[in-house]
């Protein structure tokens, strides 16, 4: 199971070690990620020297507006939020 010549992100890659320790050999292994690497591009940089590319999708995403809501750590409150701005 060598990662080769991409980069694993911590949780997809901690998923294939521990599936190289526990699965039998042959078995099929799924490993799945949330977040791409630019997510936390000072981190990866810093761990590897190199910043992680950007996807083409998501490039002049740094110059879009962004939104912030503070709101309590309420679960019914947050609930009602999402559902209020739900596509």
């Amino acid at each position: 199971m060598s990662p080769g010549n991409f980069l694993y992100p911590g949780s997809p890659y901690r998923g294939r070690v521990k599936a190289a320790q526990d699965c039998a050999a042959g078995s099929t292994v799924v490993c799945l990620a949330t977040a791409h690497p630019a997510k936390f591009a000072e981190a990866v940089e810093k761990a590897t020297g190199n910043p992680p590319p950007l996807p083409d999708s998501l490039e002049g995403i740094e110059q879009l507006p962004t939104r912030c809501e503070i709101m309590p750590a309420d679960r019914a409150t947050i609930q009602n939020y999402v559902a209020e701005k739900a596509l």
